[in-house]
This record gives structure tokens, sequence and C-alpha cells, in this order.
């Protein structure tokens, strides 16, 4: 009978990890219908990684594109070790839209596994538990929608959720090579998203209650953790040491206590109040978190959670283990805040810890009952869970087809990529780009059609502010010319010859964007006029290289004297902008500051800014 009850159990729980894993990847083509803005920029990034390869496992990338004008201002540097599988999963994808689905249904389905082996070592002294959790970590709407795009949270959930089991399973068995196991996983969990090296304290903390308890087992696993975990961290720390400002950026930007220390009491006390809000009365602000409405979990599931914080603080156990990771998730959202409410993203690292703990929750709520009255309450429990999970399967739905899926991810761009990839495979073309026009942030565009293996080189040409004036170089092929469909915009390409590709719509989201096709010919015609108005600086040998003919762009900030080709091009106290006509090879370039904050920005033809070694950008 209890081999038949084991094997119901271990059915049971595949059973509900399909539907988990399901749930994760259906209709993954169209929910939501574009990438996250986080997505595009972490494979930018993870292709710069693989470019240095495995030397540059431990080190950090900036998130933040230093080389595109239109970027926003996040300060974020992801670690190599996180970048480097996701170039993997980039080169196995092919790139596009299949590389942002892949890194992120990827992320989701690893986290899933790992919750569901957190929720195995959690049930062992209360099995009843374990279908509860499984049912919870499948179907939660929390973990669902965090799924679709916050690979960078959810991949580092999955490391460090997959830590805090190999740690029961250490604990359970006093094995010391799953206690190594648990360090490593931590330190490796360390260098993903920022929160999580909050978990590095998990071991020490562990080994002072292990002390104070004078449990010398759990004392010495706790010390093994913690030297792995070290061990495993010291490369990274390294170079945290030697650029300490990527090591602070974005804990900068969030933490409140970066802010007066009486805006950050006040900010304190506004977060507790938020994340109490978040858990039982409503949800979110930011839709693509999930249901604004509606708390991350079910006021049934919440009064569960309350039992079982109250049972695991009343007595030894698993259930006080699992208090730890969540104090300390909660605690890193309580001390960050650059919004008006609490982030459901931001402490989502709790999230598997929070649903495992409702489920001992409940399970240690029917082992209360007298004992005629368990059936009934086990009953109406399982009833419970099951209501839980349609209601959160259905909610997820809603939000999948919703409308903040064009308010919130890429959706606008994502049919602009669409349409310039399928034209392209028919007619190779180059593919320009207006600035302003075409999309809210050109940069979607540039690596969705980008290849994994492109060692960082641009897909698209950014061209200049105007229409007519919009070249920054002879193209070699047909163009394809996306912007807006004004009426300049068809006078110019009637002019060219050009022909309609495709459009969007007002209503579709985003920018109404015009896609042309213009015949070489036209645009090499239209090229060399515009490009004429500037005359040509020919190539005379020197420490600065232009990598093909055309317009670049030299932008100033503060005061600096720039001389190229013994042209002066700014003398002054102020900045400035030029744009010269520069034939491709070497030029000589004279640099003078005129104070520290001085610096200097050129733009190459293709609209992205070119590195200038120890040069400052403005």
């Amino acid at each position: 009978m209890k081999g038949s009850g084991r094997r119901a159990r271990a059915g049971l729980l595949l059973a509900l990890g399909a539907l988990g894993v399901f749930l994760r990847v259906v209709n993954a083509r169209d929910w939501p219908a574009g990438p996250w803005i986080d997505e595009i920029y972490f494979l930018r990034a993870a292709r710069l990684a693989a470019v240095e390869g495995f030397r540059s496992l431990f080190g950090t990338t900036p998130m933040q594109p230093p080389d595109f004008l239109f970027s926003n201002t996040w300060r974020y540097y992801p670690s190599n070790i996180f970048l480097l599988p996701l170039a993997s999963a980039d080169r196995l994808a092919g790139g596009g839209m299949a590389s942002v689905r892949l890194i992120a249904l990827g992320s989701g389905v690893l986290l899933l596994l790992a919750s569901l082996a957190l929720a195995v070592e959690a049930t062992r002294e209360r099995p009843l538990a374990l279908p509860a959790a499984a049912v919870l970590l499948a179907t939660s709407i929390w973990l669902l929608t965090q799924a679709r795009w916050a690979c960078d949270v959810v991949l580092t959930s999955a490391v460090v959720t997959a830590a805090a089991a190999a740690g029961l399973r250490a604990w359970r068995r006093s094995s010391p090579a799953w206690a190594i196991v648990t360090g490593a996983l931590l330190g490796l969990g360390a260098a993903g998203y920022t929160s999580a090296r909050l978990a590095l304290a998990l071991p020490l903390a562990a080994y002072v209650a292990a002390w104070g308890a004078g449990h010398r087992a759990a004392r010495r696993l706790a010390l093994l953790a913690l030297l792995a975990e070290l061990v495993v961290i010291a490369p990274l720390a390294l170079h945290y040491a030697r650029q300490p400002e990527r090591l602070t950026a974005h804990v900068k930007d969030l933490s409140i206590l970066s802010r007066p220390a009486r805006e950050a009491e006040r900010a304190l006390f506004a977060n507790v109040r938020d994340y109490a809000a978040l858990f039982f009365v409503r949800g979110d602000a930011i839709a693509r978190h999930g249901d604004p409405d509606r708390p991350v979990v079910l006021a049934g599931v919440g009064a569960l959670l309350v039992f079982g914080v109250a049972a695991g603080a009343a007595r030894a156990g698993v259930e006080r283990l699992l208090l730890l990771p969540i104090a300390v998730f909660l605690a890193g959202g309580l001390l960050a805040r650059d919004t008006e409410s609490a982030n459901a993203s931001r402490i989502s690292l709790a999230a598997p810890f929070v649903l495992t703990l409702a489920a001992l929750g409940a399970a240690a709520l029917v082992e209360s009952l007298p004992a005629r009255n368990r059936r009934a309450g086990g009953a109406a429990l399982l009833g419970l869970f099951a209501v839980t999970a349609a209601l959160d399967v259905s909610g997820f739905v809603r939000w999948a087809t919703g409308p903040h899926v064009e308010d919130s991810f890429g959706a606008a761009e994502r049919r602009l990529y669409d349409a310039i990839e399928t034209d392209r495979r028919g007619f190779p073309s180059e593919v320009l780009v207006h600035p302003v026009r075409a999309a809210r942030n050109v940069y979607f565009l540039d690596v969705l059609l980008g290849l994994p293996n492109d060692g960082g080189r641009h897909a698209v040409g950014i061209g200049t502010a105007g229409v007519e004036t919009a070249w920054t170089r002879v193209p070699e092929r047909d163009v394809l010319f996306a912007a807006d469909g004004s009426l300049e915009v068809r006078r110019t390409m009637d002019g060219l010859g050009a022909t309609l590709v495709a459009h969007a719509n007002p209503g579709d989201g985003g920018l109404p964007w015009v896609l042309y096709r213009i015949p070489r010919e036209g645009a090499v015609r239209a090229a060399g006029r515009d490009l004429g108005a500037s005359a040509k600086v020919p190539a005379a040998g020197g420490n600065f290289r232009a990598p093909e003919d055309g317009l670049y762009d030299f932008v100033t900030r503060g005061g600096m004297r720039v001389a190229l080709d013994d042209r002066l091009l700014f003398d002054g106290n102020a900045g400035g902008q030029v744009a010269l006509h520069l034939a491709k090879g070497r030029h000589r370039l004279a640099v003078e500051r005129r104070r520290a904050s001085s610096g200097l920005l050129v733009v190459a033809p293709d609209g992205f800014a070119l590195p200038m070694g120890d040069l400052d950008p403005p």
C-alpha cells in the first residue's frame, strides 16, 4: 500500500510538472506578442561576451548599450557567468524572436524544475503537502507571468532555488557533498540578479544558528557551504574589486539607502505598506508583472501562508528553515524603491519558498484537526487549491491576451522585424531605420535582426533625423527603409522609385511605421547627393580608424579642442556637433580636454557610436 501510494504521488507530481511546463510554453509565439526590452539588452550583452568566450567568464558586460545614441540610462552590468549560457541559447535558437523566447521560457522551465525539487525535499515529513505545493508552483500567476519575460530574475531564481533544495538534502542526510553543491550554487546565483547577493548570507546564518544550538554536524555542513560559496564567487569578486562601480551601480539606482535618511525612512514604511497590500489586498501596479487588481497569491493561499509562517516560527523544522530565504528576499524588496508601489518581480526570488511554505501550512493545518475531521479538512483544502489553480490560470490567460502586452512589450517593433525579415529572405538588402519615426527603440530591430555569431556587429543602419538627408553611406544593394507614414516620407520614396512593403496601423500599438524597398540605383543616387553636401575628408593615416566610407558625427561635451587631419573641429568651452564625410581608413585625431568632465563621441555611418579608447563619451 505504501509503495502504491508513493507511485501515485510520483505520478501526480509528474502530471503537475507537465502541466506547469505546458503553461510556461503554450502559445510561446504570441504570449507576449513582443520582446521585453531587458531580453533585447541581455541578448546584445551575451553576444558581446561571447566574442571573448571563456576568457571573459568572470567579467561583466554593460547591459545598457554604450554604443547606441537612443538607449536608456539604466546602469546594470550582468555577469558573463550568466551571459555566456544565454549566448549558447542564442546560437541554438538562431537569433531573432526564437532566441528571445528560448532565454525567457527556458529560464521559466528551469525554475519550475528547481521549485519542484525544493518542494520534494521540503515535504518529506509532510507528504500531503507535496501535491499542494506542486499545484501552486505549476499554476501560480506570479510565476507564470515572470516566466514570459524576466529571464535574468527567473534564471537567477532557478539557481538559488536549486541551492535551497540541495541545502535541505544536505541537512537531512548530513551530506558534505550536497553542502558543497549548495554553496557552489549560491555563489553562482550571486552572479545573477542583484538581490541574489543577499542569499550569500544564508550559509553564514545557518552556521551561527547551528553554533547557538550546539549542532556540530549542521555547523560543519554550513561551513562547507560557506567555503564553496566563497571559492565560486572569488573570481567575480576580484573583478568587482578592480571595477567597484560595476558592483554598486544597479544597487545605487534602486536602494533607498542611497537617499537622505528621512526620505529613506519614509520609503521603508511605504514599502512595508505596499508589500503587505501586494500579498493580501491588490497586485502590482505594473501590468507586465501580472494582474494589478489581485494580490500575487489569492486570499486562501495567503491565509495558509500566514499559518505556515506561524507554525514555522513556533517549532523547529523545515518550515522554520524556509522562513530565512523568504525574509532575505522580502528584505531586498523593502530596501529597494524606484516606483510608487511594491514590485512583484523584484521579490519573485521568494516565490518558490512562499508557495512551498503555504502548502506546508495547509498540511500542518490538517494535522492540527481532530482525527475524525482530517479527511474533510483535506478535501476542503484540495478544493481550495483546485479553485486557486483555475483562477490563476484564467488570470494568466487574460494577462497574456490583454492590452498591456501592446503597451509593455515591443509588439510594434516585433511586427516591423517580422516584415523586414520576411522581405529580406527573398531579396537580400540593407536595412536603414529612421532614428525617431520608425520605432520607440531602434535597438529592438538591431538585436532581433542580428545573428548570434556576428561578433557584435550591427544589423541595421540608423539614418539621420531628416528623411531626405537620411543617408550616412552609399549602399551596396537594395535598401529597406523604415520610417513613419507621413506625406514627406511618401513623396521622398516616390521620387526614389521605392515600393511599399508593409505598414502598421496607428491602432496596432507603438508607432505607425511604414517599410519601403528602395532600389539600389535610387538609393545610390540619393546617398551620393546627400553625402556630396559634406566635403569628403581623405584618409591621412593616424590614430583614429574610420571603419567605412560615410558620414561621421563628432559630438563633444564640455570644453575641448579637437582636430581631425589638421582640421580644427572644436575649440571652446561649450559642447558642439559636426558631421564629416570621411574616407575609410586611419585619420589623425588630436584631442585636448579643457576640464575633467569633457568627452568626445563619434557616431559611425551605421548610427552607432565608436569605441574611443580612453576618451570619455559625453
